[in-house]
């Protein structure tokens, strides 16, 4: 990985995604075999893993949320869940912070109607057509209703929903 710097404070970042064969030799492991070994997904993208832009690009996202909620704050609004790409608050935001497809903005999913968030990704919400929204990482999603995020709201114990199982053979 190399940088460039094109101003005072912009860097152009570049990557070649290639493996780390001394730390590969460190921990005395031999590639080839693993990569026969583990033909899944995970392991075949080690090649194409950069952890330092990765590092970047999620720090950016946080600065770029923080900053928007204390605009929101600032126009007197209230932040009801945030997260590294997103935001639900009752202050709509300018349209030059928003766009269905162009990288670096925000793009309008939902005008939620109600919504109980009970932690980061692990929420339910009804949007302005009715949908129904559910987002629950390590259960299975279609297994809850939203009336259980009600229920998990009280404190109470949801004993129907399913984990997320990673198959390990």
């Amino acid at each position: 990985m190399g940088f460039k710097e094109l101003s005072d404070d912009k860097f152009m970042v570049s990557y070649t995604d290639k493996l780390d064969y001394d730390l590969i030799r460190e921990h005395d492991l031999d590639l080839t075999k693993i990569l026969l070994e583990h033909p899944d997904k995970e392991t075949q993208s080690l090649s194409i893993t950069s952890v330092g832009i990765s590092a970047a690009i999620t720090s950016y996202a946080r600065i770029y949320i923080s900053r928007l909620k204390l605009d929101i704050i600032k126009l007197g609004g209230n932040i009801y869940y945030s997260d590294t790409d997103s935001i639900v608050t009752d202050k709509e935001l300018p349209n030059h912070l928003i766009h269905p497809t162009d990288i670096g903005l925000l793009k309008l999913e939902h005008k939620v109607k109600k919504g109980i968030f009970i932690s980061g990704k692990l929420y339910g919400l009804i949007n302005d057509d009715n949908k129904i929204v559910i987002k629950s990482k390590g259960i299975n999603s279609k297994s809850l209703k939203f009336n259980d995020f009600e229920e998990l709201l009280m404190n109470k114990n949801i004993h129907h929903a399913i984990k997320t199982i990673s198959k390990i053979s």
